[in-house]
């Protein structure tokens, strides 16, 4: 039985995680696997313990805030503890989740020395998708890290184009592996269950409230549409921004749902069913390609009102699945000249772009086609 060690800080046992996909993968192809990460949960910012025998908790200093130094500190920390695991497990195969960079770089070099086949998924290229760098040395030679990954690397996967830029450089023998989410109630039919927009409309957010997201554009947008339709944001989520966001609602009378956190998709199925939109968008500054926001509203079959660029915004387009804009007035016109046909148009298009290249059998076909491809499997 081939054995990978999976090196990943960010782990969690969800549909949020690349890497619980990437071991629920591997495991079903018969490899063994023992993850290593961290005891934080960076999502939450909390201590959190995974009771799996095959996953290695390492304790790691907390952080608060997503750009810091002491995330770094905490990611050089994890660096520095998973060399004796990486000198010492026995393993065929090492999976290495980016970042963080500098543990990255230690397992890609560790791993081509012991000569064991090196497979690096790029899930995100911070610091430089953060809208503040560069700011300084530290943070440049941060970023530099992940290039030499690349170049011990077998293998390299990618989940959006939009890290192309990045990675072409280095080098171009990449390959792009969507993100993926696994449902848990009946998809089929689901357009025939949503409420026309004809008094009211509902939009939808999913997700962290962090300064990557624009919600500057979703209370214009609510603003604007109240003109009109009676307006509710169903909110689905949680972070340190979120109490200005619902201040702001407030201060121009939209009606808000606010639901907290929820991890269950029979639940966030529930609230989110009688939605019209999933609002999807980050400032301008923000390098992204996809979003898991963007995948759950698809598998709900919720058009997305979107501004991000690259695959989404071109997938978007092919499959009917939603609204592009770059300005909240674009958005609006755009939704009020909306007929009825042609929204529940978008609604199926939605689902279809899901099956075609979210759903967990997209994603399983992809990765067994590369690693057939490479002769890694």
């Amino acid at each position: 039985m081939k054995k990978i060690l999976m090196v990943t800080a960010f782990y969690l046992e969800n549909n949020t995680s690349r890497p619980y996909h990437m071991k629920q993968y591997f495991e079903s192809k018969g490899f063994k696997t023992v993850v290593v990460t961290t005891n934080f949960n960076h999502s939450t910012k909390t201590i959190e313990s995974i009771t799996k025998s095959n996953v290695v908790q390492l304790k790691v200093p907390t952080y608060s805030q997503t750009f810091s130094l002491k995330r770094i500190l905490s990611h050089l920390v994890f660096g520095f503890k998973i060399k004796k695991i990486l000198l010492n497990v026995d393993y065929d195969t090492v999976y290495i989740a980016v970042p963080p960079n500098y543990s990255a770089k230690i397992a890609a070099k560790i791993g081509r020395k012991l000569n064991k086949i090196v497979i690096t998924d790029i899930i995100d290229i911070w610091p430089q998708n953060s809208g503040k760098f560069p700011v300084s040395y530290i943070l440049k030679k941060w970023a530099t890290m992940r290039d030499k990954t690349l170049y011990n690397s077998d293998l390299v996967l990618i989940e959006t184009s939009g890290y192309k830029k990045y990675i072409d450089p280095i080098r171009k023998d990449y390959e792009l592996v969507y993100l993926t989410k696994t449902i848990d109630y009946n998809p089929e039919n689901q357009s025939n269950n949503i409420t026309k927009f004809e008094k009211s409309i509902n939009i939808a957010y999913l997700g962290n409230f962090s300064s990557s997201y624009d919600f500057k554009s979703l209370i214009e947008i609510s603003k604007i549409l109240s003109r009109k339709y009676i307006v509710k944001i169903v909110i689905i989520g949680d972070g340190y921004l979120k109490r200005y966001v619902l201040e702001e609602l407030d201060k121009i009378s939209i009606y808000y749902e606010d639901n907290g956190i929820v991890f269950s998709e029979s639940e966030k199925h529930r609230l989110l069913k009688d939605c019209h939109f999933g609002y999807n968008a980050v400032n301008k500054n923000i390098t992204v390609g996809l979003s898991y926001k963007s995948i759950d509203y698809l598998s709900y079959s919720l058009p997305l009102l979107n501004n991000i660029k690259f695959d989404t915004k071109k997938l978007v387009e092919e499959f009917n699945a939603g609204i592009n804009f770059d300005s909240s007035i674009e958005a609006c016109e755009k939704i009020l000249l909306l007929t009825d046909e042609a929204y529940l148009s978008m609604r199926d298009g939605s689902y279809r772009l899901f099956k075609t290249h979210f759903s967990l059998d997209a994603f399983n076909n992809k990765m067994d086609e590369i690693l057939k491809k490479r002769r890694l499997l």
